[in-house]
Order: structure tokens, then sequence, then C-alpha cells
């Protein structure tokens, strides 16, 4: 193996991003612009990210529709090894999450389940209800936390008034979320345990 490629690798954390999402979604073909927007980088330095991976063989490109689309290289000499240094890469810490889902505002309960838990069969990741919550905030947290994950989270919004009316009604949803592995980072309803 050249010591060059060794080089090239993680020297930035832009191309962490590149890396990490490429690797989460492997089957997957994607235009800078995608990944861009995907990992909330500006398209440039996507770009120069791409073809640094490129030269050495980790990312292979194809033109599909006149538009140049990037794709992890499975073939690439060290896939395998760093594919499951990534994958041992935790989610951010609860604290860092509780902080960040206290900004939002009117969040009454959050639940951490799925990829947080790692119970990758439960159905959703993560479950927030509330009232008046700032969806705007929410939005850009749920944004950033794909980024920084690499991958699409599956979560679960709710009003307080829904998530008492699904309760009541035995939602298998919820029984099969809070029987499952979970973490609860906040709890200001009076809910049946």
């Amino acid at each position: 193996m050249n010591s060059q490629i060794l080089e090239k690798l993680f020297n930035s954390k832009n191309q962490v991003k590149v890396m990490k999402f490429l690797i989460n979604n492997s089957e997957e073909k994607f235009q800078v612009s995608e990944l861009a927007k995907k990992i909330k980088a500006n398209r440039p330095i996507i770009q120069k990210e791409l073809n640094k991976l490129q030269k050495i063989k980790f990312v292979s490109s194809i033109l599909k529709k006149r538009k140049k689309r990037y794709f992890l290289n499975q073939n690439f000499v060290l896939y395998s090894e760093i594919k499951r240094m990534f994958l041992k890469v935790e989610p951010p810490e609860n604290s860092q999450l509780l902080k960040q889902i206290k900004r939002i505002g009117g969040v009454k309960l959050a639940a951490l389940g799925g990829i947080f838990v790692g119970n990758k069969k439960n159905q959703a990741d993560i479950m927030v209800v509330g009232e008046k919550m700032n969806l705007r905030k929410l939005k850009t947290f749920f944004n950033n936390l794909e980024a920084e994950l690499g991958q699409e989270i599956n979560y679960t919004l709710m009003n307080v008034q829904e998530f008492f009316y699904r309760q009541d009604m035995c939602d298998k949803f919820l029984i099969d979320f809070f029987e499952k592995p979970h973490k609860i980072l906040i709890d200001k309803l009076k809910r049946k345990k």
C-alpha cells in the first residue's frame, strides 16, 4: 500500500463527513450538490474533498444524464478497515443532545431509540412530543444531527394531545418503542409507564 494514500485520508473534518456519509450510503450515487446539502457543507469544499478521495480511489464517479455522480469504491484497498472504524464511532452524547433539544423550546418528551441505543430494529431513532415547538429549530436540529451521523434519522413528532390519545388507544408504535431499549432525555408528561 502506498503511504500517500494514508496521508490523504483523514486530513479534514469535511473529508471525514464525506467518507462517513458515503460509507453509510454505500449503495447510492450522489451529485456534489446533494452531498453538500446532506452533510451541510459548501459545494466547492465538498468538490475538493471528492477530488482528493477520487485520486486515491476511495471514491469513483460516473456521468449520468450529463451530471457527475460520486459513489464509494467498495474495492478500495482499505475499505473494510475504514468501514469498521467509522461504524465504531458513537452518536453524540446524550447530554449534548439534551442541550440541543432544550433549545428547541416546548419539548415535553424526548426519547432515544434505534441507532442511539444500538437497536436498529426500533421504528424510530428519536421521539419528540411537545407543544408550540419551534419547528424551524427542530428541523435544523434533525438536519445537523443527520449531517453529523452521516445517515438519515427516523424520527417521530407528536403534540401532547396526540401522544395521550395514542397512549390511551394502546397504540402499537408507542408500545413497541417503549418496550424496546430506549433512553429518556426529557419527560415532563405524566405518562403511563
